[in-house]
């Protein structure tokens, strides 16, 4: 590991002088970043709360679902202490709690939301790793392609409002030093994409692994390549509930490609797929009926018995 000159890791100044994200400019990725964590948590751990490490025997056992190594800042974590992230079974050999996406939705949160969530599945093929932290909300690690540092990318999924899975941390290195080297994630679940630092390695594992996405969103979804290409991958994703090609009719929506009526191709899009109907096990829209009085001032009713649906106007900002 490479430390800016002057720096301990063992010392209390390490944790007061790495709170700031600049500061990993400074620092490699993978077991480096995990090092420095570790500092910080040894400095912050309650006596009561010793670490309880695997030993190297056990950590060798560990492997990702397609056989190949687990990631160097998990092997660098799991020495240091150990995380709910196993099977039930025998603690001398461990195993990894994989799941495939709809598995962990389903056992995480229950079998309804696991079918609203499933569409998603058809982009996150690989298996999932949850990560501890969150309510209604799950961290979790994918079984993709590691990127150059051996690194694998982690996802937040939320169930609050709309359903929602966002591409939060480049890898486990990332995670582990959220809150303990610097706030990667403070206020919003997509910080980590404004930090020069990380946003290249988030596009990175955005291209290898999340079909060029930031954000899978049945109604917001957000593209590396902008709108347009939103439309098209979601259209390919979930077929007529956002068009078969990803057009929109232009008589009853405007032009899609240049809209007169001051919608963006996803906005039209999305007010398509509301129109026709979500997938099958996606949740159903809140129904609203405008009307003009004879003011012609607007009036919504909105569908008493659809409160508990989306709200199309909800953002997911607040990580839980």
């Amino acid at each position: 590991m490479v430390l800016p000159a002057g720096l301990d890791p063992t010392s209390e100044s390490a944790v007061e002088q790495t709170t700031e994200p600049i500061l990993l400019h400074n620092f490699e990725r993978g077991s480096g970043l995990v090092e420095l964590a570790i500092a910080t948590d040894r400095e912050r751990r309650s006596p009561t709360d010793p670490p309880r490490p695997l030993d190297a025997a056990q950590i060798a056992l560990l492997t990702m679902p397609d056989g190949r190594d687990i990631p160097p800042s998990l092997a660098t974590w799991l020495a240091y202490d150990t995380l709910p992230i196993f099977e039930d079974g025998n603690p001398a050999a461990p195993r990894l709690a994989w799941r495939s996406f709809v598995e962990m939705m389903r056992e995480q949160f229950d079998g309804e939301t696991a079918e609203t969530y499933a569409g998603f599945a058809k982009v996150l093929t690989g298996k999932c790793l949850v990560l501890p932290h969150g309510s209604d909300s799950r961290r979790f690690m994918y079984a993709g392609e590691p990127d150059a540092h051996g690194e694998y990318p982690i996802f937040i999924v939320d169930t609050d409002d709309v359903p929602w899975v966002g591409l939060a941390y480049p890898g486990f290195d990332a995670y582990v030093a959220d809150g303990k080297v610097a706030d990667v994630i403070s206020s919003t679940y997509m910080d980590a994409w404004e930090h020069d630092h990380w946003q290249p390695h988030l596009a990175d594992h955005a291209r290898r692994n999340f079909a060029g996405f930031k954000v899978l969103d049945y109604q917001e979804p957000v593209h590396l390549d902008g709108d347009d290409a939103a439309v098209a991958a979601m259209s390919a994703m979930l077929g007529s509930a956002y068009g078969d090609t990803g057009d929109v009719d232009a008589d009853e929506h405007g032009d899609v490609d240049d809209p007169d009526d001051g919608q963006t191709p996803l906005e039209a899009a999305v007010e398509a797929a509301i129109e026709d109907g979500p997938p099958a096990g996606v949740a159903k829209s809140v129904d609203v009926d405008v009307d003009v009085d004879d003011e012609g001032d607007d009036e919504a009713e909105v569908d008493d018995d659809a409160l508990d649906a989306i709200d199309l106007d909800s953002e997911t900002d607040d990580p839980d």
